[in-house]
């Protein structure tokens, strides 16, 4: 038989080595463990912080975009007690600018009436309606009575006197180009 003090001895070596590397293993593992468990939670952080940098910013931008959008609606506002005009202005003549111009044209060729008619016109035509529109611009096939009816609506004189300004621009109205227009200009 061979020496039991070798053997005892070389089994215990053995043992503390097998118990070295478990524990070592052990402590590898933890480590790992701690390691991922800090690494979402710093990633779990930096989103949060992300997201309220985010927000901020999406909320600074709206605010600033309300505060424009309330500014434009204040303008078109002021431009007539009527809201039905004023969202009229705001739809059609979306510039501002551009807006009051039209506004004041609009006051002085008919001092704001919807159902003006002037057919003081040299040529015969008439012009109508709160832009006083001529009936040059009447549609294919309507006649004088139907156009003068319809530039009484004011949504169809705003369109009207939309295509008519894309088309010849603000020299259409002869009070733009004597300058009577400026009286009402605000």
């Amino acid at each position: 038989m061979k020496n039991p003090k070798k053997y005892v001895k070389k089994t215990q070596t053995s043992f503390k080595t097998q118990l070295t590397i478990v524990t070592l293993i052990a402590v590898v593992i933890t480590g790992l463990f701690y390691y991922a468990l800090y690494q979402g939670y710093s990633y779990i952080e930096k989103r949060e912080l992300q997201i309220k940098k985010d927000a901020w910013e999406t909320g600074h931008f709206e605010g600033l975009q309300e505060g424009a959008d309330s500014a434009y609606d204040e303008f078109y506002e002021k431009l007539s007690p009527n809201p039905n005009v004023s969202y009229l202005f705001k739809k059609y003549f979306p510039n501002q600018e551009e807006a009051r111009i039209m506004r004041a044209i609009s006051l002085a060729e008919s001092k704001g009436k919807q159902t003006a008619v002037n057919k003081a016109n040299r040529n015969g035509s008439t012009d109508s309606g709160f832009f006083q529109v001529n009936t040059v611009h009447k549609k294919k096939g309507e006649s004088k009575e139907q156009f003068i009816a319809r530039m009484h609506s004011l949504e169809e004189n705003f369109k009207e006197a939309r295509k008519v300004l894309d088309k010849q621009g603000l020299q259409a109205w002869s009070t733009y180009n004597n300058k009577a227009y400026l009286t009402y200009l605000k």
